[in-house]
């Protein structure tokens, strides 16, 4: 979209073009008729107050071709589809420019030059002569000819008024009210390139054959709007007050959604809560009572070999009935997908094959993990909590002394935005994983790295995962020549 603040290097180009010609027709008013010491001084075929009327006409086409130009190069493509949705009378010529925009770019550039041309041949054939006239006192004193300085004197002064008032101000206004202007011009112009279509015709065909003599391409309006420019836009909006703060994050997040895959989201293996297929039905529904999950994974031998889904609406059939429990009869088929897989598609693919809970396997067939619709869901809105889920301010604790104890198991970005920090690692999406990747061995309690300003100690271990980081922050960075610095690990 067009700046309103910004200058228009057409106008300008005009502008210098009609000087040159004002500074031409100058130079032969006053050499181009030697046999004349004086130039012509007829009358001209307009009065004064004539030509300043035609010429401020002028002035006004020009105003509205600028104001055309303008609207319909700002109109979207969204607001043009929009009224041809709602069936606007108007909806086919807007959709005839967005699919033809140079050939209706090049209809206003025709009548933008038409009119300045008009516009200064009437000023310099109607205005000249009445200024010279006024100056005749000052010419006789300095004994020079100043006929062909008010030739100059009023083309200039016209390319001047025409600047202003057929181009900044009515871009300006055109800018600002974009499609109610667009609505306005847009039959007045098709109109007007159905008369002229002739040289218009000319016009584009001459201009696509200097654009193809240098490998250039004609122009198309109103490219695909790139990611980064939408969120400039969601910022700008935050700061104005028109998007909230959560509207802005719920945005960002459908931004990162097409980029994640379904390992940075899933509960990891070692998380997932699961029952063997000799495991009798008291058994899972304890579990399910234990986790508050309403799906169990069933397994045979391992998690490596999950052989389906038990809901718990299965198990209260049976407790109702009393009746003999056959697991292998109640059993729903799990579904099954890479770990690499794109979040986005994994939703369109949960939603046609109706079902809640896939199973993730990483590319040698075992089971890294799982994912739920609810996962999904909340990459979007953010955490769904409910009375089984643990508080999320649970992950972090604040100490006395201003240290963080913090669940290793806080993915990364989130760590990332709690510390203040740029944490990124390809291979590992928590912070457990941050640190055991830097220490590279497996870590023991009291083991740390500094980052930035902060010493990530390893608190709490459980097995052969680290379950809590303690998080403190240092005044000072260590020196530079230190093993603390150079490797990052603290011993």
């Amino acid at each position: 979209m067009d700046n309103p603040n910004r200058r228009n290097p057409k106008a300008y180009l005009r502008f210098g073009l009609i000087a040159l010609i004002a500074s031409i027709v100058a130079t032969w008013a006053l050499y181009g008729q030697p046999d004349s010491p004086t130039p012509n001084t007829e009358a001209s075929d307009l009065s004064p107050v004539t030509s300043l009327l035609l010429i401020l006409v002028l002035l006004l086409l020009s105003a509205f071709f600028s104001m055309a130009e303008s609207a319909l190069t700002s109109i979207r493509h969204s607001w043009v589809r929009m009224l041809t949705e709602q069936k606007h009378r108007l909806a086919p010529y807007l959709a005839a420019f967005k699919s033809e925009p140079s050939r209706f770019l090049s209809t206003v550039q025709v009548g933008l030059n038409i009119v300045a041309f008009l516009a200064s041949a009437v000023a310099a054939t109607n205005l000249a002569e009445p200024l010279h006239t006024l100056l005749r006192p000052i010419e006789t004193a300095i004994g020079i000819n100043l006929y062909g300085f008010s030739v100059a004197f009023v083309a200039i002064l016209t390319a001047f008024a025409n600047v202003v008032i057929g181009e900044t101000v009515p871009r300006s206004i055109a800018i600002t009210h974009a499609e109610r202007v667009a609505l306005a011009v847009i039959v007045p112009i098709t109109l007007f390139d159905r008369i002229f279509w002739l040289p218009i015709v000319l016009v584009n065909a001459l201009t696509r054959a200097i654009l193809k003599l240098f490998g250039i391409q004609m122009m198309r309006l109103a490219p695909i709007v790139s990611e980064e420019e939408l969120r400039v836009l969601v910022e700008a909006g935050e700061e104005q007050g028109v998007i909230e703060e959560q509207e802005k994050e719920m945005i960002q997040s459908i931004f990162e959604f097409t980029d994640t895959i379904a390992r940075e989201v899933m509960t990891p293996r070692v998380d997932i809560k699961a029952a063997p297929t000799t495991a009798a039905p008291q058994e899972i529904i304890k579990l399910i009572r234990e986790t508050g999950h309403t799906r169990i994974p069933i397994y045979e031998g391992s998690l490596d070999n999950i052989i389906g889904i038990i809901h718990a609406k299965d198990l209260l059939r049976y407790c109702e009935t009393g009746g003999k429990f056959s697991l292998h009869e109640v059993l729903r088929p799990a579904f099954f997908v890479p770990e690499s897989k794109r979040v986005v598609e994994l939703l369109q693919e949960m939603r046609r094959q109706r079902t809640h809970l896939a199973i993730l396997q990483d590319e040698y067939g075992g089971t890294s993990g799982l994912v739920t619709l609810e996962d999904l869901v909340e990459e979007i809105v953010g955490e769904i909590q409910d009375e089984y889920d643990v508080e999320p301010e649970s992950r972090v604790e604040t100490l006395p002394d201003g240290s963080l104890l913090i669940d290793a198991k806080l993915h990364l970005d989130d760590a990332s935005e709690l510390l203040g920090v740029t944490l990124e690692s390809e291979e590992f999406d928590t912070l457990g994983g941050y640190v055991f990747g830097q220490l590279g061995h497996q870590p023991a309690e009291g083991e740390a790295v500094r980052v930035d300003g902060w010493i990530l100690r390893v608190h709490a271990i459980e097995g052969h995962r680290i379950r809590t980081v303690l998080a403190t922050r240092v005044a000072e960075e260590p020196p530079p020549n230190s093993d603390a610095a150079v490797e990052g690990v603290i011993k």
